[in-house]
């Protein structure tokens, strides 16, 4: 079957030739800048086949010493002195900029996995490329934001449309990353805050134990001759890194049940798995990482071991003889190629002086991403799935009811003098209709500044996501048209840059709020099969992790209303930060459907608030008519304090839905 590997332009309603993609010709014409690690001009997703020249409002320069750049990297600087050149030397700036406006490139794939078409949100946008940081770390915090701000401040001048920044530090607070409430930073109101999300695409494989258990999971590797048979099961123990545990144990031969503590620390763990003392040469691991991590299941990439198991010749018969990670998602959680631990990527307006909100760029900020980590060198690696342990009171009730799950392979390898497992692959699976999820790592709301903002804002693809890579993962020589499959707010950051850069093209004269509001109020907040959009632990997620909801193109083309706020309208609420048990705001929209038009309003109550909009109906008679209206909530006096509570207020029309999410926090 082929496939855009990807996908997620597909999941996202993109299609050839039609709707979005075809009202926007691609993107053609508008300029994305990327703010990262640069980028590798040589890629095929970065062809210049069929691109039109820069737009004239162009000003960028080329900085790369041994190319040029061409009609789809129009421009390419670097900021910092010891790289003298904007070549990517990480893989994450390639990556990211293929995700947002890669061309379509047949025979995109990852070890064969997914064989099919990739192509980034807007395939025809121009790419400018702005090198602030090369290897993330490497630089001091000072240092690299000065990096940064050149960028921004060069974009600006050059005179992009669009400011993808996916970058940033690990925060030193575990708490401060997801899945725990209370984990953005990105949460200024004028920003759109975007979290991650799955498609419904999986790479299927499953695992099962000796006593037929199965355990469903993913594997980027999709072997059809990989041995049918049954691998003797060992536990290596939990150490953080996993390294100690793998060392300790005689693993040759066998799968090995490791547990982790985070998503790096598998790092070490690759190292001894590939060469170290005795545990060369495992048939397969088990990663078994923190519980945390729910039921978000990330693929990684791993080269070919140095040794292989000790197999016969027909046992040993592979499609590649590499390694192969299994991710399974029905007991225990998975192991993946990132640290998890991100704070959601955010759209953003650049501005200039002190208004912050007067600007024609939009900008993509991620501040917590971390780069691909290697791990687990085997013939099989597998890592199962456990249930998220939940926030706050429900812990314990939560792990009482489900620890069962925690110790089901533990429970099964002591059971038995001789554990074994059995990997098998059953390639691409289209459709799960749980999709889309709530990945783990996305960081949640409320905001940490002031509880009166609602965020994260919006919701995008950012669970393994395919897209182009400077270097090979495949341990091979092909470095033409290498891809890589890796997660994070920084891939859910791209998708939102690139669909910004297709709404610019379809609507020139829309301000960046008016973009911003097209994506939020058109949201879905049901997955494919019509329930409430779950979040790690396959429990309704609130809009603390989901915002508006999941982001949908198509519906963002035409909204009917949008929400174009001035820097003015920001000042009463900067203003008046006083919360009483009575709060009144005042809102404006703007037509920009039908000329004559009628909105009726729907309110979803919160609990504990009576809530009361004047007019109910909003009239309009022309195109870029403004109407206002006034949305009053008061307490109710039976009203006991309660961490949140959550409904909306949806304007319809007869052919339009337009709707916002209300949290209300009773102190």
């Amino acid at each position: 079957m082929s496939l855009h590997t990807t996908h997620s332009p597909n999941f996202l309603g993109l299609h050839q030739n039609m709707g979005l993609w075809e009202d926007s010709n691609y993107g053609k014409g508008v300029i994305i800048g990327v703010l990262d690690t640069g980028v590798l001009p040589e890629h095929p997703s970065f062809s210049e086949e069929g691109m039109p020249p820069p737009p004239a409002k162009w000003k960028g320069k080329c900085q790369f010493n041994h190319t040029t750049c061409n009609y789809k990297i129009i421009g390419a600087w670097y900021f910092n002195a010891k790289d003298q050149s904007p070549l990517d030397d990480n893989g994450h700036g390639t990556h990211t900029a293929g995700t947002a406006a890669g061309r379509f490139v047949q025979g995109a794939n990852l070890f064969g996995s997914t064989n099919g078409s990739a192509a980034g949100i807007a395939p025809l946008a121009h790419l400018a490329i702005y090198k602030v940081l090369s290897t993330f770390g490497t630089d001091s915090k000072k240092i690299a934001e000065i990096y940064v701000l050149a960028g921004m401040d060069a974009a600006i001048e050059d005179g992009v449309d669009v400011l993808s920044m996916s970058i940033g530090y690990r925060t030193q607070k575990e708490n401060n990353d997801g899945p725990h409430p209370l984990s953005l930073r990105n949460v200024a109101p004028w920003v759109l805050t975007v979290g991650a999300s799955t498609m419904d695409r999986k790479l299927s494989a499953k695992a099962v134990l000796g006593n037929n258990q199965p355990l469903d999971g993913e594997s980027v590797f999709q072997l059809t001759k990989f041995p049918k048979k049954l691998f003797p099961l060992v536990y290596a123990g939990y150490t953080p890194d996993c390294l100690h545990s793998l060392s300790r144990s005689d693993i040759r031969g066998k799968i090995a049940v490791c547990e982790v503590r985070r998503l790096t620390e598998t790092q070490t763990g690759a190292a001894a798995l590939k060469s170290g003392g005795g545990t060369a040469g495992a048939a397969g691991m088990i990663f078994i990482n923190d519980e945390t991590e729910g039921n978000t299941i990330i693929v990684a990439a791993i080269a070919p071991p140095n040794e292989q198991p000790e197999h016969t010749a027909e046992e040993a018969e592979t499609d590649a003889g590499v390694a192969v990670p299994v991710y399974t998602g029905s007991v225990f959680q998975i192991e993946g190629p990132l640290r998890r631990h991100h704070s959601a990527g955010v759209a953003v307006p650049v501005y200039t002086g002190t208004c912050p909100a007067c600007s024609e760029q939009l900008v993509c900020v991620d501040t917590n991403r971390a780069e691909t980590d290697k791990f687990a060198q085997s013939i099989a690696s597998l890592a199962m799935e456990r249930e998220h342990l939940p926030n706050f009171k429900e812990f314990k009730e939560w792990l009482e009811q489900h620890s069962e799950y925690k110790t089901l392979i533990k429970a099964y390898i002591n059971s038995t003098e001789n554990p074994t497992a059995i990997i098998s692959f059953q390639g691409t699976v289209i459709g799960d209709e749980r999709a889309p999820v709530v990945a783990s790592f996305s960081s949640k709301g409320p905001s940490i500044p002031t509880l009166g903002i609602l965020k994260p804002d919006i919701l995008g693809p950012g669970v393994n996501i395919l897209a182009a890579w400077p270097t090979s993962v495949e341990g091979n020589t092909n470095t033409k048209s290498t891809f890589n499959i890796i997660s994070g707010t920084s891939m859910s950051c791209l998708h939102l840059s690139g669909l910004a850069a297709l709404l610019k093209s379809v609507h020139p004269d829309w301000s960046q709020s008016a973009i911003k509001s097209a994506i939020m109020t058109t949201a879905d907040d049901m997955n494919l099969a019509g329930n409430p959009i779950e979040d790690q632990r396959f429990l309704p997620a609130d809009i603390f992790a989901t915002g508006s909801g999941h982001v949908n193109p198509s519906r963002a083309k035409y909204p009917g209303l949008v929400y174009d706020i001035q820097s003015q309208d920001y000042l009463p609420y900067l203003c008046g930060l006083n919360y009483t048990n009575h709060q009144a705001y005042t809102r404006i929209v703007t037509n920009v459907g039908d000329p004559d038009a009628s909105y009726e309003v729907e309110i979803s109550t919160p609990r504990g608030v009576d809530v009361l909009v004047e007019p109910t109906t909003l009239k309009f008679s022309e195109i870029k008519q403004k109407l206002q209206y006034n949305v009053t909530f008061t307490r109710l006096t039976s009203a006991l304090n309660t961490t949140f509570s959550q409904g909306f207020l949806k304007w319809t029309s007869a052919r339009r839905s337009v709707g916002s999410p209300i949290a209300v926090i009773l102190l």
